[in-house]
């Protein structure tokens, strides 16, 4: 039921459809998002990498740093673990993504500053080809950042340079021709890559942006085709869709239901008389009266011309008819001042209340159709319930 209700109250807000209020943050929550579903298999690459350390770190000169730095390794893979799984499972809403996409800068930035200290420690200590397991490393994450999380614009730029930059200054530093080449390579390398990384991003919000844009197209297409544009209700096709969920649920759940049907007295003369412009307008300020009037929970539609339905839900025929009376009263008290013309409206109601029986919408609609031409018949301005 509270799904027909959160349905029904988005008739009455157009602006529900269609776009979202923020297209830039519903992007980049979904980019955020789209990472955090790639990085519980990063962190188990991540993990296996954190083995070769001690392949080539234990030394007696090493061997204490590398379990620390392997340690450091295992609690970042855990913590980060644990968040993640944690955000893949939260329905979190876009605003709050987009937080969880600043922390992921951080904790990227984190992971490429504890690999590099890691080898650049075995560096520092003489361990033979500790340049080269850093350079695999560097370069093997790197591709990894760019393949997995471009989603997110700077994430694997920032990787990379944390990563390799140290790395250029190193071999420049040599001061030797061979360790000048491999500094100039990794930088190629490293602005190859982040240039890579970019133009990724930007296709993949090209693509996103487009999705959205067609999901909303869709949405406003099914809005369309279900709502009265004048007025904003309902149209008849969608009240028939709508209607009988709720007198299942009335049904299943032994709740009392009615049903109203509502019509405008004399609406023809209104049109003859002022015009159809006006006419319309009279319908609109009533659609307006009816959804101020009628709670989130009820159910109200144009069935065509002058003639609007209602479905209260939890609401038995003595209630049903107060609020009735209620309308007829505040419909009768609107004023119309259009085009320099000025005058009042009077309506009349039929109204049946859900016997619990197997009653189908039709069967209702039309009993609640007789008691309003009873009204009518009687001189218009009340309101009739049905006794069958």
């Amino acid at each position: 039921m509270n799904d027909q209700i959160d349905e029904n109250n988005m008739l009455f807000d157009k602006s529900t459809t269609g776009h979202t209020a923020d297209q830039n943050v519903r992007i980049t929550a979904e980019c955020v998002r789209v990472v955090y579903q790639n990085r519980i298999p990063s962190l188990v690459s991540v993990l296996i990498a954190s083995f070769l350390p001690f392949a080539v770190g234990l030394l007696p000169q090493t061997r204490t740093g590398t379990f620390i730095s392997v340690c450091l390794l295992w609690l970042f893979v855990a913590a980060n673990f644990a968040l993640c799984h944690w955000f893949n499972r939260s329905d979190l809403p876009d605003k709050d993504a987009v937080k969880w996409g600043r922390f992921f800068y951080v904790e990227h930035f984190f992971l490429a500053m504890l690999l590099g200290s890691i080898f650049f420690y075995f560096v520092v200590n003489g361990i033979e080809g500790a340049p080269l397991y850093l350079i695999l490393v560097s370069l093997g994450f790197s591709a990894g950042s760019v393949s997995a999380f471009h989603q997110l614009k700077w994430a694997p730029p920032i990787f990379m340079a944390t990563i390799i930059t140290p790395q250029v200054v190193y071999y420049f530093l040599q001061q030797s021709k061979s360790s000048n080449v491999v500094a100039v390579m990794l930088l190629i390398i490293l602005v190859f890559m982040s240039i890579i990384s970019l133009e990724q991003h930007k296709n993949w919000i090209k693509t996103l942006a487009l999705s959205f844009e067609l999901e909303s197209a869709k949405k406003e297409a099914e809005w369309i085709a279900r709502i009265d544009l004048l007025t904003g209700l309902y149209n008849r096709r969608a009240f028939y869709e709508v209607a009988p969920k709720f007198l299942g649920n009335a049904k299943r759940y032994k709740r009392p239901v009615s049903v109203i049907m509502l019509d405008i007295d004399y609406f023809k003369n209104i049109n003859d008389a002022y015009g159809h412009a006006v006419g319309d307008t009279v319908l609109v300020k009533i659609a307006e009266l009816l959804k101020t009037q009628l709670r989130g929970s009820d159910l109200v539609g144009r069935m065509g011309g002058e003639e609007f339905a209602i479905l209260l839900p939890d609401t038995d025929q003595d209630g049903a008819f107060i609020l009735v009376e209620k309308l007829r009263e505040k419909i009768k008290q609107l004023s119309f001042d259009e085009c320099g013309f000025n005058f009042n409206v009077t309506s009349s109601f039929g109204l049946v209340a859900y016997s619990g029986a197997d009653e189908s919408l039709d069967a209702l609609l039309k009993k609640a159709d007789a008691a309003l031409y009873q009204a009518k018949n009687e001189g218009r301005d009340k309101t009739i319930v049905f006794e069958g």
